[in-house]
């Protein structure tokens, strides 16, 4: 499932989030995905959990704690906290951090950037903090996403399978 998104309150919330013309505070914007997250875990990973469901995310708290928490400026342990409340510890098993340099990324592929994306230097605050969360956190896996696609998806699936 994406994030935000995959409810109905988070795809509502997910356009409001890409929204060029609207201008969100940075708070604003980490309770827009707060919220959205929480939902999320109510109506669709819990539940699933709970029946044995293997539940597959693109994004989750550590988006934020990058996203909002440094890359906004609030404070990674502030972020980290804040959505503790909102879920308590609950957290991901398993998570694929696909590492590459903001710059070889945006040569392999064309995209259109979003609100948050069109942002100058954004992304070499957002990558250090992704690595330092890996650091912190043991189910985290850093891969090396400048490897040929080939590698990228044979050490992915590695790491899935040793998993599952």
């Amino acid at each position: 499932m994406r994030e935000p998104g995959a409810t109905f309150l988070g795809e509502k919330r997910r356009s409001l989030l890409l929204e060029e013309s609207l201008q969100i505070g940075k708070q604003a914007e980490l309770a827009l995905f707060l919220g959205a997250r929480s939902q999320l875990i109510e109506e669709i990973i819990a539940p699933n959990l709970a029946a044995g469901v293997l539940v597959l995310a693109d994004r989750f708290h550590d988006s934020s704690i990058a996203y909002q928490g440094a890359g906004r400026g609030l404070g990674e342990e502030f972020v980290e906290r804040l959505g503790s409340l909102f879920w308590g510890d609950f957290s991901p098993n398993l998570t694929l951090f696909f590492d590459i340099a903001p710059e070889e990324a945006q040569k392999r592929g064309s995209f259109t950037r979003d609100r948050i994306e069109s942002e100058e230097l954004f992304f070499q605050t957002i990558r250090a903090s992704y690595l330092r969360l890996a650091k912190k956190h043991a189910r985290i896996h850093t891969i090396d996403a400048q490897l040929p696609l080939i590698e990228v998806q044979k050490t992915a699936w590695n790491l899935v399978e040793a998993y599952l």
